[in-house]
C-alpha cells in the first residue's frame, strides 16, 4: 500500500507541478488526480480541435506531422472528426509552453521533460503558430545579443545564449519558408 501511495504522490506532484512532495501529500484524495487527468485530456482534445480546424500557419519541429493531420482531418465527416480528435490525446497530451504547444511524447522529446531545455525548432513535439511571431523572435535575438555584453568572461553563459540564438534562427527560417510557400 505504501508503494502505491508513493507512486500516486509522485504522479500528483508532477501534475500539480509541486517542487516538494510534502505539498502534494496534502491532497490525499485519489479522485483529485483522476479529475485532473480527465481535465487535461479534455483540454488537449480542445487544443487539437483548434489546431486542426483552422489553417493558421504553424512552425516547430512537430509542424509537419500536424500539417498531415490537418489534411486528413479536413476530409473527414463530422462523426469521423470527433473520433479522430478523441484519439489524438491518447497519443500525446498537449500543454502550453512559451509561445506554442508541446505534445509531450517522451520518445520524441529533446528536453528530457525539463522546459528549460526546450528546442522548439527541432523537437517533434513542438507546435507554434507563426502569425505575428517574427517580431517577437527578432526582439529575443536582439536581447540575447545585448546580454552577451554582460558576460564576456563566462563561456558557459555565452554558449547558452548562442544556442538560444541558433534556435531562434531556425524558427525564423521556418517562418520564412512558410511565408514563401503561401505567396
Amino acid at each position: 500500500l505504501k508503494f502505491h501511495q508513493k507512486i500516486w504522490n509522485n504522479l500528483l506532484q508532477d501534475q500539480l507541478k509541486h517542487f516538494d512532495i510534502e505539498m502534494t501529500k496534502i491532497y490525499g484524495d485519489i479522485n483529485l488526480y483522476t479529475e485532473l487527468q480527465q481535465e487535461k485530456f479534455i483540454v488537449s482534445q480542445e487544443l487539437y480541435d483548434e489546431i486542426l480546424s483552422n489553417q493558421l500557419p504553424i512552425i516547430g519541429g512537430g509542424s509537419s506531422e500536424v500539417e498531415s493531420w490537418r489534411k486528413e482531418f479536413i476530409g473527414l465527416t463530422k462523426e469521423s472528426r470527433d473520433g479522430f480528435l478523441s484519439e489524438l490525446p491518447k497519443k500525446a497530451l498537449i500543454e502550453q509552453v512559451g509561445d506554442g504547444l508541446c505534445m509531450f511524447r517522451p520518445a520524441k522529446a529533446l528536453c528530457g521533460g525539463n522546459i528549460d531545455n526546450c528546442l522548439p525548432a527541432d523537437c517533434k513535439n513542438s507546435i507554434i503558430y507563426s502569425k505575428g511571431l517574427l517580431k517577437t523572435l527578432n526582439w529575443r535575438k536582439n536581447e540575447n545579443n545585448r546580454l552577451k555584453v554582460f558576460f564576456p568572461k563566462q563561456p558557459l553563459k555565452l554558449a547558452h545564449i548562442n544556442n538560444k540564438n541558433l534556435e531562434i534562427d531556425k524558427l525564423i527560417n521556418q517562418i520564412k519558408i512558410n511565408e514563401d510557400k503561401n505567396e
